[in-house]
């Protein structure tokens, strides 16, 4: 059975996949689930509850690798079949002037970021965890990992524009106080790299990682739709 196109998705301009496993997503953001599910990739959402503190020393992309890993073991140490179920996890920082970005505690938190990043260029970092229910895999060789950058050009804003934007709430848990993909794309002057990494998945690179662990992707024709949670 052919499940019915989610809301504002137009079938006739994407190559879906059809009846593929469903991806449990330990993520509570809406904008990953939206690009898995435009992909075509059938999620469930289970959003768990870690530290998200990143921790001295290492790489931005180390750093959020190490986030988004913490998400999965999380995940699968908690979560009921989560060993026996195709998995994934990530997390984003963005890494401004002053170090690196995650999702602000507070509106002056998210003020003083937006002041940062400001007329300056900020680089993304999305990191990919997943996890392939292979019982003939060892448990290093079932988790497949990806993390990828992309630099942002930020407009130089004026203090009336940061102060309306924190007014829609768009801040709240987004790193670096923004959402690309939302009115904080009218702060960005230029994108050199993946616009989904900017989002907070990078799925070019999630896609090399899902053909490494043989998800079964099996394609159909533009016009199918695939898409349900």
């Amino acid at each position: 059975m052919e499940p019915a196109a989610g809301p504002g998705i137009n079938p006739e301009y994407i190559a879906a996949v059809c009846d593929d496993p469903v991806i449990n997503l330990y993520s509570a953001s809406r904008a990953r689930a939206e690009l898995l599910r435009n992909a075509g990739l059938r999620i469930r959402v289970i959003p768990v509850d870690v530290d998200e503190t990143a921790r001295p020393g290492g790489t931005a992309g180390e750093t959020v690798l190490a986030l988004a890993s913490r998400k999965l073991d999380a995940a699968l140490r908690s979560i009921s079949g989560a060993a026996g179920s195709w998995g994934l996890a990530a997390d984003t920082l963005v890494e401004g002037p002053g170090g690196l970005l995650g999702k602000p505690a507070d509106r002056e938190s998210a003020r003083a970021m937006l002041l940062s990043l400001s007329g300056r260029r900020c680089r993304v970092h999305s990191a990919a965890v997943l996890y392939a229910p292979k019982e003939e895999s060892d448990a290093e060789t079932r988790i497949k990992s990806t993390v990828h950058g992309t630099a942002v050009d930020f407009l130089d804003c004026s203090a009336e524009e940061i102060e309306s934007y924190l007014d829609t709430g768009e801040w709240r848990g987004a790193a670096g106080g923004f959402r690309i993909q939302g009115r904080g794309g009218f702060f960005a002057v230029s994108i050199n790299g993946l616009m989904s990494t900017a989002a907070g998945l990078p799925l070019n690179p999630l896609y090399a990682i899902l053909r490494e662990a043989s998800y079964p992707f099996i394609w159909g024709p533009v016009g199918d739709s695939v898409f349900g949670s």
